[in-house]
């Protein structure tokens, strides 16, 4: 699960926060005396730290720097100067929150693995970790059914056939005459009905799929909460991996 804090004596703006999202807000950070850890995006106040930007460095060790993100810094000439520096990024407000996720996602993954995290409307999908978060909380998948959504979440709003999505997901380049995706859809389909997410695979003219609502979807979880819990899904004939090619 992703984790956030921000860098300010100021009330952390309603964009920039980012637990709506699913992300956690830390209360522990450089600041502090701890260090943050690894999915731990730092969200710093620019018109808090650029009056006194040699004290904010000194808080700012450089590889916590990497990780910040410096928002409301208004002035391009500033922006330039924060990145010479080797803050991650920095932006200027009004921005969507969609934005500050999407800007905060790429400073946890690495450059050469920046297209590793993708979002299907309320679902934050790692493809390294082959795991789907809810609000911070875990679906379980099975591998075929994550690369499913996988194949989906990488063209939202678009349709995939039944040959695409044999290709994508059980690496068939022509299509033998089963039905195995429709069944595969159907699990996915129960398994996020289950965590309360429901009519986000759609099924289209033709057989094809996409997820509904393009980047962002309308489906709604159940449960927003971002507590630590059990996984939603897991069963025994999640252990039956398919063999067959």
């Amino acid at each position: 699960m992703y984790a956030f804090c921000w860098q300010s004596d100021r009330p952390l703006p309603p964009a920039l926060d980012l637990t709506g999202r699913g992300w956690r807000r830390m209360t522990g950070c450089s600041a502090c005396g701890t260090r943050a850890a690894a999915n731990h995006a730092m969200l710093v106040d620019g018109a808090a730290l650029l009056p006194g930007l040699r004290a904010g460095l000194a808080r700012l060790c450089d590889h916590d720097r990497r990780r910040a993100l410096v928002a409301g810094v208004a002035a391009s000439a500033d922006r330039a100067v924060l990145l010479s520096l080797g803050f991650g990024d920095a932006i200027a407000l009004p921005a969507s929150t969609e934005e500050i996720e999407q800007r905060a996602m790429r400073l946890l993954v690495p450059q050469s693995g920046a297209g590793l995290v993708r979002r299907a409307g309320p679902l934050l999908l790692d493809l390294a970790a082959r795991a789907v978060w809810l609000a911070g909380r875990r679906i379980g998948l099975h591998p075929r059914e994550f690369e499913l959504l996988w194949a989906l979440a990488e063209r939202p709003g678009g349709a995939l056939g039944k040959g695409d999505l044999l290709h994508a997901v059980c690496r068939i380049a022509h299509d033998p005459g089963t039905n195995r995706i429709a069944v595969h859809v159907s699990r996915l389909r129960a398994k996020l009905a289950q965590a309360g997410v429901i009519g986000l695979v759609e099924t289209v003219e033709g057989g094809a799929y996409r997820l509904a609502g393009g980047p962002a979807s309308s489906a709604v979880p159940r449960d927003e909460g971002t507590g630590p819990r059990a996984p939603f899904g897991q069963s025994v004939r999640d252990k039956c991996i398919e063999r067959k090619p």
